[in-house]
């Protein structure tokens, strides 16, 4: 039986940790009302919280408007709504205007900026726009996670949970051509200037793979990890790389969004046979907060970022792509073969032996046939035992309530780039269930998620990030601030918000455009 703290090494690897602060509610304040506030002190974030937490007012605010890292120390006593919110921002320039229960703050001459991801009005950008949705032919159904790609350069996006697409190309690249691809569907090309400046549907067609086929391919799944670890050093890059990539993690509550953060970064990315962390240097971000009230919880993201970079499963193997260990805790099946990309894929699938009573992770590998290469990974903790790993993910403020985790799932890509294969695309899906310990209730839904997607790989002149310019990755990032623009996204790739999280942020944002017009 493997010691506990072996069990546990990959799992503290991938935690997403979350800290929360439960909100009290007392209904329809008015700004004007005095209350007694006691003694304050912490970031403007954290004291906005706690003032959400006395009243039944939300707060709308563009984090290019307010330093939310900025430090107070407020005495106690007894002050207006709207003064004590007046002392927390410490800026005349504000204006607060309420928004039945939001309040929404703004500078008095310019109009409240959201992410251009939250707006359809964007300053028309240059280049060429790529746009549409990819579906299955047969079901109509859309597709998630189906790539688009320029064939032999590193440029690429992916589709969105809707099967929502959106990648930009360089003029230069008008001639070229673009490949849409799913694991399991034949490859889709059409000429980048055909698709320019059009919302087009593209029909992936489902690949019928003959029963013959799949006996004759038919491997050791063993065999197949120990023919990937051994040749790493031929399908993954032994040298440093950029790469431009965009990040996004969101939280919702009881089905209702409460933050949003996006950013652009440049990651120095070393490989598997360096002993060196990855960079991450910010570049652009934006972020919509959406601070709730009532029975409402507040959660923090922490080391997404970090989760990113070690979920890279080439450089920091896991017990689970290493089958020889002694006594290993897992089972492995080949479970017959795909096509990704074109090439053939042997899929094999690993679950934890039985006796075993520990959240370990299970899922699917896909190995290129013809390399060995691992291209694609779907894996999540054993919900059987997944209650378990509660202290692993969060951390703790409010002792009346209980988090529970009810599944942790996370899925990668590699894709090829000048004969190398390089790390692509990582999400994170966290589901947890909260309940009030004092009261008898039911129990409400926490879901928070992360993506990260890798635009652009540079391997000429790589550098190092100078120490200023680093990101700690393990650091809360929704905390960072960074000047948001009208054209905030112009010159890159991103992937498309999924139309009900979209539909969410319009209504705050349609709330602030008329507020301004009165």
């Amino acid at each position: 039986m493997l010691k506990r703290s072996v069990l546990f090494r990959f799992l503290l690897l991938l935690s997403v940790f979350i800290q929360h602060s439960i909100i009290l509610c007392a209904q329809d304040t008015s700004l004007s009302d005095e209350l007694i506030w006691p003694e304050m002190k912490g970031s403007v974030y954290s004291l906005l919280s706690e003032v959400s937490g006395m009243t039944d007012l939300l707060f709308v605010y563009d984090s290019s408007v307010i330093d939310n890292d900025k430090k107070l120390k407020i005495p106690a006593g007894k002050r207006t709504v709207h003064e004590m919110i007046s002392v927390i921002l410490e800026n005349d320039e504000l204006q607060i205007n309420r928004i039945g229960s939001h309040l929404l703050i703004k500078k008095e001459s310019a109009l409240l900026k959201p992410s251009v991801l939250l707006s359809e009005e964007v300053a028309e950008p240059t280049g060429l726009w790529i746009t549409g949705i990819i579906k299955d032919r047969q079901t109509g159904l859309p597709l998630s996670g189906a790539s688009v790609s320029i064939p032999d350069l590193s440029l690429g996006s992916v589709s969105n949970r809707e099967g929502e697409y959106r990648i930009h190309l360089h003029d230069s690249l008008k001639n070229a051509v673009l490949r849409f691809s799913h694991l399991g569907y034949d490859i889709f090309e059409a000429d980048v200037l055909s698709q320019n400046n059009k919302y087009s549907e593209i029909a992936l067609t489902p690949l019928v793979i003959p029963l013959q086929e799949v006996v004759i391919r038919n491997v050791d799944a063993r065999k197949l990890l120990r023919q990937m670890l051994e040749t790493r050093d031929k399908n993954y890059s032994i040298k440093p790389s950029l790469m431009t990539a965009f990040y996004r993690e969101c939280i919702e509550f009881k089905n209702k969004f409460q933050q949003l953060s996006e950013a652009a970064f440049d990651i120095y990315k070393t490989p598997f046979t360096m002993d060196i962390p990855d960079q991450v240097r910010l570049v652009k971000m934006s972020k919509i907060n959406n601070l709730s009230s009532g029975d409402s919880l507040l959660v923090k993201i922490s080391a997404g970022i970090s989760s990113c970079m070690q979920l890279d499963i080439i450089k920091f193997v896991p017990e689970f792509l290493n089958p020889d260990i002694i006594d290993s805790p897992y089972n492995y099946y080949s479970s017959g073969i795909d096509y990704m990309d074109g090439a053939c894929v042997n899929v094999v699938e690993f679950r934890q032996r039985k006796g075993i009573k520990a959240p370990l992770f299970q899922g699917k590998l896909y190995f290129n046939s013809d390399n060995s290469a691992l291209i694609k990974a779907e894996i999540e903790l054993n919900s059987k035992y997944i209650s378990k790993t509660g202290s692993q993910f969060i951390v703790k403020h409010a002792r009346n309530f209980k988090l529970t985790p009810e599944r942790i799932a996370y899925q990668l890509d590699y894709k090829m780039y000048n004969g190398k294969y390089y790390l692509s695309y990582i999400r994170g899906d966290l589901f947890f269930k909260v309940r009030n310990k004092k009261l008898f209730s039911s129990s409400s839904s926490l879901y928070t998620w992360f993506e990260m997607l890798i635009c652009d790989i540079n391997t000429r002149d790589v550098k190092t990030f100078a120490r200023n310019e680093r990101l700690n990755t393990k650091s809360v990032f929704s905390d960072y601030n960074s000047p948001s623009e009208s054209d905030f996204w112009s010159d890159y790739n991103i992937i498309p918000l999924e139309s009900e999280l979209n539909k969410i942020i319009e209504q705050i944002t349609l709330q602030i455009e008329k507020t301004i017009v009165e």
